[in-house]
């Protein structure tokens, strides 16, 4: 193989590592606050709270309690929770094989 040709690989490889990673932490984020919806929405109320019901309607939409990250659209059927983390394994499938390129060509001590 070519000097060309084998940047052109590692380009190719490199780019693709990063849009891997990306959709990957895009994934994750979203696992983030449906794990974040869940804990929310199961909290009790402090005894103290004058408010029994951490959900509310704020600006129109539903919220849960003031700080929260999520909202309850974040909240999941089965089916949906089982497609969003069955993407976010073939992300990071897709992250492992890109490194595996990378380091077939050279490039070591990637994560």
């Amino acid at each position: 193989m070519s000097g060309d040709e084998k940047a052109k690989q590692i380009g190719n490889a490199t780019t693709e590592l990063q849009t891997a990673k990306v959709e990957c932490a895009h994934i994750r984020q979203k696992l983030d606050r449906v794990q974040a919806a869940y804990r929310d929405a199961g909290e009790k109320p402090n005894k103290s709270d004058l408010d029994l019901f951490r959900i509310r309607v704020i600006n129109g939409k539903l919220r849960f309690g003031e700080g929260s990250i999520a909202s309850p659209s974040d909240l999941m059927n089965e089916s949906e929770f089982t497609e969003l983390l069955l993407e976010y394994d073939t992300a990071r499938k897709r992250v492992k094989s890109a490194v595996g390129t990378l380091q077939s060509l050279g490039i070591t001590g990637l994560k």
